[in-house]
């Protein structure tokens, strides 16, 4: 019922949009429908699902974006990345299997994205830290290229809010795990990574380009000797 009430007011505000964005799939790294609706739209369109909502329960929060996951398009996974962001209290209340079953629908770096970057905070993945480290730990392994690339995105917020050393080693371990590809998915996402890491442990993320420039994509390598020498990315 939920999801069908945000995909028909998904598909409204597409009919007013008009054309359709050209490339987008392509851009996107996606298959699947890509509705001609803004970012800031999608977010308007759940934060008006919030408000006539206050009352969605945990059950129903985590069966929506599961549902939301496995729709035929792009912006369904864009509106579950938007519910994540817009609900903390819910959030963080999740079990973290969700999320991995919830990655097994994504394709491309934009749902990969959608539903793994900037949500999670650095004091939410340390307050149950044992249970992040185990599911980042997997993701890193799975064969699946897209959580291979969530275990590096979904540490990008938690390093930047927290210089904790538990973050750190984890994200230096899933980058030594994932330096030998050469996929953008994941070249890019250690780059990403990289840069965020400078923040709190900038020294150490020196002397690991230095210590693995043969191994690390140069992409990653460009990038984040970049952000070290100028502070942009």
């Amino acid at each position: 019922m939920y999801h069908a009430e945000l995909l028909a007011e998904l598909q409204a505000r597409a009919v007013q949009a008009g054309t359709a964005w050209e490339g987008a799939q392509h851009y996107l790294g996606t298959s699947k429908v890509c509705y001609p609706v803004r970012t800031s739209e999608k977010g308007r369109i759940v934060k008006d699902f919030v408000a006539r909502h206050p009352g969605l329960t945990l059950e129903a929060y985590i069966e929506l974006i599961g549902s939301l996951c496995r729709g035929h398009s792009f912006d369904e996974i864009a509106l579950a990345g938007a519910l994540l962001e817009r609900l903390p209290r819910l959030r963080q209340q999740i079990d973290l299997q969700c999320l991995e079953r919830w990655l097994d629908t994504v394709e491309g770096w934009g749902e990969t994205d959608s539903l793994c970057m900037s949500h999670f905070t650095g004091r939410e993945v340390l307050a149950r830290w044992d249970e992040w480290r185990a599911l980042l730990t997997r993701l890193a392994g799975d064969d699946n290229i897209h959580k291979r690339r969530a275990s590096l995105v979904l540490l990008t917020k938690a390093v930047r809010d927290a210089g904790d050393l538990r973050l750190a080693e984890l994200a230096f371990a899933n980058i030594h795990r994932l330096k030998g590809e050469r996929h953008i998915l994941i070249t890019k996402a250690i780059s990403w990574l990289l840069r965020e890491l400078i923040k709190h442990h900038r020294e150490r993320v020196a002397a690991y380009l230095d210590a693995n420039e043969a191994a690390l994509p140069r992409v990653a390598l460009r990038e984040t000797r970049k952000k070290l020498l100028t502070g942009k990315k």
